[in-house]
C-alpha cells in the first residue's frame, strides 16, 4: 500500500500512502549521494536501493532500517560504475544493471558477487549503454539499451536468447528506451 519514489536531486527515498500523501523518507539525510532503481525482494522483508553516485547497491529491511551496502567504484568483479537499476529474480539472484561498465552484474542475496555478463564490444549480447531490467515468469532477463535502442533478452545465467527493437519512431521502433516492465501475464 506504500509508494516508493527514489529523487535523485534530493537524494532521497520518499514513501507515499496509498493515498499518495507522503508519510516519510527512507533511512536518513546521509544514506544517499543519488538513489535511482530499486526493488523489493520477492519475500518483501529488503528493499535494494540502487545508489548511482555512490556506486553502492544499498539494502533496507520492511520496517526502513538499514541492513547493509555492497559495491564501491571500480573496475574489478563485484564493483559498479554508474550502476542505474535492480531486478530480483525469485530464486533470490539481485541482479544489477551496471550502466558505464556495460554490463549486468548478478550478486546473491546478500551482496556477494556471482557472475557478470555484457561488454561494450561489437557483437551480439554486448551493451553500449543498458539501462533497466526486468524479468518475465521464466526467469529470462529482459534489458533495455539506450544506445542500440533494443531489447536484450537472456537467460538467468546471462547468455543471449533474442534482442527486438531497432532505431526508429515507428511501430517496434525506440529512441532511447529506458524503463522496462512485465506484468503477471509476461506481457512486456
Amino acid at each position: 500500500g506504500e509508494i516508493y519514489v527514489s529523487d535523485t536531486g534530493l537524494k532521497r527515498v520518499a514513501i507515499f500512502n496509498a493515498d499518495y500523501k507522503f508519510v516519510r523518507f527512507l533511512g536518513s539525510a546521509s544514506d544517499f549521494l543519488g538513489p535511482v532503481g530499486m526493488c523489493w525482494n520477492p519475500a518483501g522483508d529488503r528493499l535494494y536501493v540502487v545508489d548511482t553516485q555512490a556506486h553502492k547497491v544499498k539494502v533496507f529491511g520492511s520496517s526502513g532500517e538499514f541492513l547493509f551496502e555492497f559495491g564501491e567504484r571500480g573496475d574489478v568483479p563485484g564493483s559498479f560504475y554508474f550502476p542505474v537499476t535492480v531486478a530480483i529474480a525469485d530464486d533470490g539472484t539481485v541482479y544489477v544493471v551496471d550502466s558505464f561498465h556495460f554490463a549486468v552484474q548478478a550478486f546473491s542475496a546478500d551482496g556477494e558477487y556471482l557472475f557478470k555478463f555484457g561488454s561494450n564490444a561489437l557483437v551480439m549480447g554486448s551493451m553500449a549503454r543498458p539501462r533497466d531490467i526486468a524479468i518475465d515468469s521464466d526467469g529470462n532477463l529482459y534489458i533495455t539499451d539506450a544506445v542500440r535502442n533494443n531489447v536484450q533478452v537472456f537467460d538467468s545465467k546471462g547468455n543471449l536468447k533474442m534482442t527486438f527493437g531497432i532505431a526508429g519512431s515507428k511501430a517496434g521502433e525506440f529512441q532511447l528506451p529506458a524503463g522496462i516492465f512485465i506484468d503477471n501475464d509476461d506481457i512486456v
